[in-house]
């Protein structure tokens, strides 16, 4: 063994047997058949298959021939360190047991053997990271422990653990059994009885395997000399370590390691060889077993809903939509999804020279009323945060690529109000108060970094500044809507409840409340706050949760809850931005959330909003739906699926939307949403290898979907098209990966992944037998199919 407590090893032979097992030892057949024989007992373990032969079996015999196996052996001593005790046993036999899922384990070994065969990290800190996640495997789902402690004391196999244990714990000093014997209260006669008759040999030998297993890995991985060694291991010295070692091995220890050594050279082709086979195995066993879903809908009940999703995009800083690239983008968005607004803020940028701060009135709105006729003109209503916010680009957990607060300082609350207020009336004077009172304003605050103020004051407090700016707009736009707060995941929700108690007392009741969603949680990390990805599955779903909660306790009930930020990333630098992940993330996370919430702005329109000095590439892990060379990512059609879909909701599953028409035709949507596994969780989110994507989900499989929609008309046909968006149609991601990600490329090169990068279309017809049309289709991980069914004319 080494210092870190366990061992690795893939092998293609093995015959071994052993009359007494010190550590526990895990084996997983990556191909071919293992056959173990423990106690009399014969199990074969065929393709996948996994067992653990625990810590302190008697007698165990391992065989197997052309196959390729992977054995993670855990030291005893270690186990002892990360369990704090041994108190129990292992059950891990996927040969014989049926009751358990072996499913997590499996995938766990197998992302370890990739990780072993093509060991891309510089150290071994990740390989360690995962014998360490297996090993949490195997003690929450196939650990028990024992019954009662009285019992376990007083148990033959407790006092065989406590003798092993004693062992490794002091194999390099002298050992006595009599010592052992006091500690248990037992004599050293009965110890030595139970002992042999558990494990077949004498205490005596079984401290000297003990001292030469540790003999042999220090020979192997070490160049300490003999005597150093066999003083470290226990042993008296060099001549009574090479006496063991001869009788064991027939061989020196000098000897041995220079056989050691010779393997090692002669090894290395077998080696590479062995990874080949290891590579095709692990790849062809990584696509999962398809996953079927059948469902039976009567088409005959359906209900009305409300699209929430389509109504607002984030678009960014007032400032940047002077820019005409940004302007040509958001007419696509516009145009192309059919978002009614736009979401803004930053109005009083510095760029935009409005204002000093510092003084009222000769306001400057030269570019200001540029960017708004620009909306107005082209029929695009404005949701306007006057908040204070950052201008940065988020890289990963905690880091920033460029931060730098864009908002004047307003010397004094009188300012700020008086800047609103001339605002507002100069915006009605020019477009009118018909056109405002269709705008949205909002006042947000941010409530981790509570320095950044809308207007200078040492005691600033957010309900005075939200309770002025509610009274501007609502004197001059009764009608428009007007809210406020907006904080991330788990942020200030008692903030969100004292804000809401305030605006009750102080006659300010906002027509909605914002929230931001990513599924992130706050973090403290070297003395300041960062936000970490959270591995919470439905954590959407309980947060919103949650602050419906407060709204129903604090009686709030009618104010509207928005997300006024939500995706699945806070980094503009995360190739799943660009995946086909993210579009299966948005229609099933939307299937799940419509009907809790009154609207959800996407984060966000453009990638030109996050543009810096490292965007080179035609995808570089930004934000937007649309990349900054206009071609749509995979999340742009989610969104134009979802926006096909019908007036009336017939049925939601897992998996599918199912609606209806004015035109009584059918629109079905059917996504294959794939969560993030550990391997995700375990890298920086701009770091992410293009071409080991598949890794980081917790499976890869196909599903097939049979829907059968009853209640319909006898023997008609149906006409179906089908429009499709996985990683082989529709993704920019996969396009460019057939470029070599190269980022010189040609105007030509640029607009072919252009004209690529669209859904596949078909077109057939079946027909309804017995009232019921069955609709059958196989699925991708992480595909989106949207099926326009109606009858044949």
């Amino acid at each position: 063994m080494n210092e870190r407590g366990f061992q690795i090893s893939i092998f293609e032979h093995i015959e071994e047997e052993f009359q007494f097992q010190y550590d526990a030892r895990l084996f997983y057949v990556i191909d071919g058949e293992l056959c173990v024989e423990i106690d009399e007992t014969k199990y074969l373990l065929e393709k996948e298959d996994v067992i653990l032969v625990q810590c302190g079996t008697a007698k165990c015999r391992l065989s197997a021939r052309r196959a390729i196996i992977c054995e993670v052996c855990y030291e005893n001593q270690m186990l002892l360190g990360v369990m704090g005790d041994l108190k129990g046993r292992f059950f891990c036999n996927s040969a014989v047991d049926t009751r358990r899922s072996y499913n997590e384990l499996r995938n766990a070994l197998k992302n370890l053997i990739y990780q072993r065969t093509i060991q891309s990290h510089k150290t071994t800190s990740y390989e360690s990271s995962m014998v360490y996640q297996i090993l949490d495997i195997l003690v929450e789902n196939f650990w028990t422990a024992s019954r009662s402690l009285a019992d376990n004391e007083n148990s033959v196999d407790y006092k065989l653990q406590k003798i092993i244990q004693f062992v490794n714990q002091n194999y390099s000093v002298h050992i006595s059994l009599a010592k052992v014997a006091e500690e248990l209260f037992v004599s050293t006669s009965t110890l030595s009885r139970i002992f042999h008759k558990q494990t077949g040999v004498y205490f005596a030998e079984y401290v000297t395997e003990v001292r030469l297993k540790h003999v042999v890995s220090k020979l192997r991985y070490t160049d300490e000399n003999v005597t150093r060694i066999a003083v470290d291991c226990g042993f008296s010295g060099a001549p009574a370590l090479n006496k063991a070692f001869r009788e064991k091995y027939q061989v020196s220890p000098t000897d041995y390691r220079k056989q050691l050594r010779e393997e090692e050279v002669l090894k290395e082709e077998s080696v590479r060889r062995l990874q080949d086979k290891i590579l095709k195995e692990t790849q062809a066993s990584g696509k999962d077993a398809a996953k079927r879903v059948c469902e039976e809908i009567r088409v005959s009940e359906s209900v009305p809903y409300k699209k929430n999703w389509n109504k607002t995009i984030n678009i960014g800083s007032v400032f940047r939509l002077s820019e005409v690239n940004i302007q040509f983008q958001t007419l696509e968005l516009v145009n192309g999804l059919g978002f009614s607004h736009i979401r803004l803020w930053n109005v009083f940028s510095k760029k935009l020279m409005i204002t000093d701060g510092k003084t009222t009135g000769h306001y400057n709105y030269n570019q200001i009323d540029v960017i708004f006729d620009f909306l107005v003109s082209n029929h695009i209503h404005v949701f306007l945060d006057f908040g204070n916010r950052p201008d940065t680009v988020i890289k990963g957990e905690g880091v920033a690529l460029f931060y730098e607060q864009e908002c004047i300082e307003f010397e004094s609350k009188r300012i700020w109000g008086a800047s609103v207020k001339d605002l507002i009336l100069h915006l009605l004077k020019r477009y009118g108060k018909e056109e405002l009172e269709q705008w949205i304003f909002e006042l947000t605050y941010n409530v981790v970094k509570t320095e950044v103020q809308c207007y200078k004051d040492e005691n600033f407090q957010y309900i005075e500044a939200f309770k002025l700016f509610y009274q501007i707009i609502k004197q001059e736009l009764p009608n428009a809507c007007v809210g406020g707060y907006s904080a991330l995941l788990g942020d200030g929700r008692e903030f969100f409840r004292s804000f809401l108690k305030n605006c009750k007392k102080e006659r300010c009741i906002p027509d909605y409340v914002s929230i931001i969603l990513f599924p992130y949680e706050q973090v403290r990390q070297d003395k300041k706050y960062i936000y970490k990805r959270n591995q919470e599955k439905n954590l959407e779903l309980h947060e919103i949760a949650a602050y419906k909660k407060i709204l129903e306790e604090e009686s709030a009930e009618d104010c509207k809850l928005i997300i006024t930020e939500w995706n699945s990333s806070l980094s503009s630098r995360n190739y799943m931005n660009d995946s086909c992940f993210r579009s299966t993330y948005l229609v099933k996370k939307i299937s799940e959330i419509w009907d809790s919430v009154d609207m959800v702005c996407f984060w966000v329109g453009s990638d030109w909003i996050s543009s810096y000095y490292d965007t080179r590439g035609i995808v570089n892990g930004g934000a937007g739906i649309i990349t900054m060379d206009n071609i749509k990512k995979p999340v742009w059609y989610a969104f134009s699926f979802l926006n096909s879909l019908g007036e009336e909701l017939i049925s939601k599953g897992e998996n599918y939307i199912l609606t209806k028409k004015e035109d009584n035709s059918f629109i079905l949507l059917c996504f294959n949403y794939k969560e993030f596994g550990y391997n995700y969780f375990l890298q920086n989110e701009d770091d992410i290898d293009l071409m080991r994507i598949a890794e980081l989900f917790e499976d890869t499989g196909q599903m097939e979907l049979e829907l059968k929609l009853t209640r319909l008309e006898r023997d008609c046909n149906y006409i179906v098209k089908k429009r499709q968006v996985n990683s082989e149609y529709g993704c920019v991601l996969t396009e460019w990966m057939k470029f070599d990600c190269a980022v010189n490329l040609d105007r030509s090169d640029i607009k072919y992944i252009q004209a690529m990068s669209i859904p596949h279309m078909e077109r057939y017809t079946i027909s309804s037998n017995d009232h019921t049309l069955t609709l059958s289709t196989e699925m991708r991980d992480q595909e989106i199919a949207l099926f326009h069914i109606y009858k044949e004319r």
